[in-house]
């Protein structure tokens, strides 16, 4: 009898669990806030369609207020409050806000000293997500759009347009974390700082699959993270403007993040037209495009100043500075690293084409391409001055332009170190620089017959293990110069063209004797010489070319008879193509 009482009471136990109630509006209640009122922690607030012109606000509640017919038929408007729209500060548990459009709110008093925060929805030391919302035309003095104050915050699916404030005109984060994914920061106007987002006080971000466009700030247009960290990834920045620093974005004062596939293009700023990290903050930039961005003065698509800051597996493209540096300004005391990136067709009116530096900056610069960048001044690619001395390895710096000094331009207690550089106007008797076609596309990418192939060193430190483009080096024989890896051998040849003139003629076989026998130099390429392709240069390879001229005697091996890769590399002496040791 006992173990039948037992087993009939298993149920009576579990059958105690409560769960929260469901309060509708307006079919139980007819505002929100007498439905908020009646709720405890855990309820849920379900709101149908229509415009509710109320201060909505949680009460230190951990409840959901949601919008059951979604943001465009479900309305939060705050211009007869005066207030914020709507107010979260549950210390403990957890809130949600979801599916509102939440309009014309002014925010209340928060912070230490006290402002006025949060236009459209204040978050006070409380765990909430927010989903699906759209925040529209709020102002406030911190956070226009939302204003989160030492709080966990999830953001997502959510719109921040048309909304005003002194800072963070969309949102505003200060301290404590925030996950923002899939949000839209469109048209937002801050007075100072961050025209979408403002970050600061060591908040923790999150950022994933956000858009910034048309934002607009004195410093940071589309956001700016002040003594932020976090990171950043798969963010449209486009067409935001600041008239300081950062019109795409600004990380300053000590912000440290790592940031990845970005699009920042069409954005303004009078230094920083796309991005400006400043102030020792520390950012990996990595996987992204930086195009068609101009600033008024220094850094068409970036420009870092006093910072330690990294650029990877970068296309800085078709940006333009009035002053310096039309891709790239790196300036005041730091050593950033700036590795296989694609500097393409930049501008800067005074110098600086594709990278300026200036004022005790010394950069490394590994496997980049700097191509068809312009300046109306000195260094169409690169110019450094001021106690700059940049490092350059395996780089490609090919069909700049400048009134002086196209490829590099020093300047006044400055200098460049050269390793394994393939630029137009390079110094003969720098044996580690040349001059030979770099054979790039309109898109900076190296041809087959690329002099730039297999012409890299391995043995600086700190090289990277794959191109822009996640392709491992080397390909070949040896690492490619600039951006791109590519597959072969490089230096092509016509096979029996002994003296490099793309023709197989007597010269050609004069000059095998030559070598043989007299130690005459090869002018051309010395696998070119051997006629037969079977590893050596001998006195047969002389006599097949003088057979095929005069006698009707068989062609060579490929590549003939025109310019090609070596097609055998079984008995091939390419190496003895290379033109750095």
């Amino acid at each position: 009898m006992r173990h039948i009482l037992f087993s009939l009471m298993i149920p009576v136990f579990f059958s105690t669990t409560v769960w929260g109630a469901d309060r509708f509006v307006p079919d139980q209640f007819a505002t929100i806030a007498e439905a908020i009122a009646a709720s405890n922690d855990g309820d849920r607030v379900l709101v149908s369609q229509g415009t509710y012109e109320e201060f909505v606000d949680f009460s230190g509640k951990a409840i959901e207020v949601i919008g059951v017919d979604g943001p465009d038929l479900t309305i939060l408007e705050g211009a007869s409050s005066f207030l914020s729209v709507a107010k979260i500060d549950a210390l403990a548990g957890n809130s949600r806000l979801e599916g509102f459009t939440l309009q014309n709110g002014f925010g209340v008093s928060c912070g230490d000293p006290l402002t006025i925060c949060g236009g459209g929805v204040v978050i006070l030391q409380s765990s909430a997500v927010i989903e699906n919302c759209i925040f529209v035309g709020n102002t406030s003095s911190n956070g226009g759009g939302l204003h989160a104050e030492e709080s966990a915050l999830i953001l997502t699916g959510c719109t921040f347009m048309s909304n005003f404030a002194n800072q963070g005109a969309g949102v505003s984060i200060d301290g404590g974390s925030c996950e923002i994914s899939q949000c839209d920061f469109i048209g937002n106007t801050a007075y100072a700082w961050g025209g979408g987002l403002f970050a600061d006080n060591e908040a923790e971000l999150t950022i994933a699959d956000c858009n910034f466009t048309a934002n607009s700030s004195e410093s940071g247009g589309g956001f700016m993270m002040s003594g932020a960290i976090g990171t950043m990834s798969n963010c449209l920045i486009d067409g935001n403007q600041a008239i300081d620093e950062g019109g795409g974005g600004l990380f300053e004062q000590f912000a440290n993040f790592s940031v990845s596939g970005l699009q920042v293009i069409q954005n303004t700023a009078s230094d920083g037209g796309g991005l400006g990290i400043t102030h020792f903050s520390t950012v990996d930039l990595v996987d992204s495009e930086i195009s068609l961005n101009s600033a008024d003065n220094d850094g068409g698509g970036i420009y870092s100043f006093e910072n330690f800051s990294t650029y990877r597996r970068l296309r800085i493209v078709g940006n333009s500075a009035d002053q310096r540096g039309g891709g790239m300004m790196l300036r005041f005391f730091g050593d950033p690293l700036v590795e296989n990136c694609l500097i393409l067709g930049n501008q800067a009116n005074v110098t600086g084409g594709g990278i300026g530096c200036s004022e005790d900056v010394s950069p490394q610069i590994l496997h980049c391409t700097l191509d068809r960048n312009i300046t109306l001044g000195l260094g169409g690619g690169i110019r450094a001055d001021n106690l700059c001395f940049p490092t350059l390895v395996n780089c490609i710096i090919w069909r700049n332009r400048a009134q002086q000094e196209t490829g590099v331009s020093t300047g006044p207690q400055s200098s460049f170190d050269l390793i394994h550089v393939l630029m137009q106007g390079a110094d003969p008797d720098d044996p580690l620089v040349f001059q030979q076609d770099a054979e790039l596309n309109d898109f900076g990418f190296p041809g087959e017959c690329s002099a730039a192939i297999d012409e890299g060193t391995g043995d600086y430190p700190g090289l990277p293990d794959t191109d822009i483009d996640g392709v491992s080096r080397p390909q070949g024989l040896r690492r490619d110069l600039g951006a791109h890896e590519v597959s072969g051998f490089g230096h092509c040849f016509v096979r029996g063209d002994c003296n490099g003139n793309q023709a197989v003629d007597i010269a050609d076989a004069l000059l095998v004797l030559g070598y043989l026998f007299n130690g005459v130099e090869v002018t051309g390429c010395v696998e070119a010489c051997d006629f037969q392709d079977d590893g050596f240069v001998t006195v047969t390879d002389a006599i097949q070319t003088i057979s095929l001229l005069f006698s009707g005697g068989s062609p060579p091996t490929q590549p003939y008879p025109f310019p090609g890769p070596d097609v055998n590399l079984l008995n091939s002496q390419i190496n003895e193509c290379w033109v750095l040791p």
